[in-house]
């Protein structure tokens, strides 16, 4: 049976206290790539926003620092992306107030996101389906009995190889040999918060020729496509297609240069697109963590029969499509927005 994380997610009584308020639509605003909405922090009026690609909630340390935050919960052990793992000071108790409702968040981890002050991980979403209308700046959380993506589903999914323990049996050497390569942001490391964290979705997506890379999906992910340099050296991007360079930072607010490459197409779903934004890490830069990977597969926590993520996808694909999302099934549907409202006057409260 999958336990969920305490610390990423909010309780069932705050999610049934939403009632019908839960199928309305409510605004949201782009800041640095991330759709952010109405949030109150310590009692400060502020943002938060959704990643599917982090495990835990998060607050900005920065901002933790502005409204007077003690820091004193228990330290979390933290991976990036492009760094090694770090230990970092939590808030023991957060009161947070979204869409309404009230709850307490617990030894919630200060990270490096100043786009957006509270960062709501995938444990948040994995009772319900998140729908988010990107063109038009909204998004809404819904009951699956309203938006069932059984038969609507149309974009490969699959949990992250080591994200969760839900697929713990027939475990393939293929599968386990790449079980948690790709590091993610603000997963927790053994020890730290059990083995229960949630799954972390990746999706497919076909490149130019054919060739199709399981990607993370993070909807609190701003920037092009991450792609590691392993695969863009073999399909030859680096020399066909590099358009630059350019530097940003991770979870730690650790510099990371990347090279930047315009790719001919890439295809999600049914829909594909053309002069593709793709970041590479730079020569030197890590993307995987392959020592701490290691050892998290010998000691057989975390592992999962989950495809094997190779970079990640966020804003700069998605901001084109109405995107319906359900983790826990596994299910993914991109819409046009005109298609999306018309169909959405046939939704059913019944599967």
């Amino acid at each position: 049976m999958t336990r969920f994380l305490r610390v990423a997610c909010l309780p069932i009584a705050w999610l049934s206290a939403l009632g019908a308020g839960a199928q309305e639509w409510i605004a949201t605003e782009v800041r640095g790539g991330l759709l952010t909405f109405p949030a109150v922090v310590e009692g400060v009026e502020t943002t938060a926003a959704l990643n599917t690609g982090a495990a835990l909630d998060s607050i900005d340390a920065a901002f933790a620092q502005r409204i007077g935050l003690t820091l004193s919960g228990r330290r979390q052990r933290v991976t990036s992306a492009y760094s090694a793992s770090r230990s970092v000071a939590s808030e023991s108790q957060l009161e947070v107030e979204l869409f309404g409702g009230k709850t307490v968040l617990h030894d919630t981890p200060a990270l490096h996101h100043p786009d957006t002050p509270l960062l709501l991980g995938a444990g948040f979403l994995e009772r319900s389906v998140l729908q988010i209308d990107y063109p038009n700046s909204r998004m809404r959380i819904l009951p699956r009995t309203s938006r069932d993506l059984r038969k609507r589903d149309n974009v490969p999914m699959r949990a992250a190889a080591g994200s969760c323990q839900r697929r713990m049996n027939n475990l393939s050497p293929d599968m386990a040999s790449g079980a948690n390569d790709f590091a993610r942001e603000a997963l927790p490391q053994r020890g730290d918060a059990g083995d229960d964290t949630p799954c972390l979705p990746t999706v497919q997506v076909e490149f130019q020729g054919g060739k199709k890379v399981w990607l993370l999906l993070e909807t609190g992910g701003a920037g092009p496509i991450v792609v590691s340099r392993t695969i863009a050296e073999r399909e030859g991007w680096l020399d066909a297609h590099r358009s630059g360079s350019a530097v940003g930072s991770d979870v730690f607010g650790t510099r990371v240069a990347v090279d930047l490459l315009v790719l001919p197409s890439a295809k999600i779903g049914p829909f594909e697109l053309r002069d593709v934004p793709v970041a590479v890490p730079a020569e030197g830069e890590r993307l995987f963590s392959g020592r701490e990977s290691a050892g998290r597969v010998e000691t057989g926590t975390n592992i999962s029969r989950g495809a094997r993520a190779n970079g990640r996808i966020g804003y700069d694909v998605l901001r084109h499509f109405v995107v319906s999302i359900d983790l826990k099934r596994e299910l993914m549907q991109i819409e046009r927005p005109e298609k999306a409202s018309a169909e959405s006057q046939g939704d059913s409260a019944n599967p």
